[in-house]
């Protein structure tokens, strides 16, 4: 897996040109996603209001709202308490004001 750091402060993790390749601005992750382990333990960054489905079969299998599927170490109470807690950040950040 490659990782880049651009000038405008991005990292870009994964290969390039495959679906596992996302970009995430470097200072807003912890803010706007939630981090996850994957089987083979990877790490692998999830838009929290993309999540449609969490299922417990005996692994964690996230759906998301296009469809995609991904398993998960994480148990579904975890990644409940996850998506909980970037929400309760989205609501207790402070918005500028233009």
């Amino acid at each position: 897996m490659q990782r880049k750091r651009s000038q405008a402060g991005i990292v870009r993790r994964g290969v390039q040109g495959t679906a596992a390749f996302f970009t995430i601005p470097v200072l807003l992750k912890e803010r706007q996603m939630i981090e996850l382990t994957k089987l083979q333990n990877a790490k692998i960054v999830v838009n929290a209001d993309m999540i449609e489905f969490v299922e417990s079969t005996p692994d964690t299998l996230i759906t998301t709202s296009t469809g995609k599927k991904l398993m998960v170490q994480e148990s579904v109470e975890n990644v409940i308490d996850l998506v909980i807690a970037y929400r309760r950040r989205c609501l207790t950040t402070p918005r500028k004001r233009s």
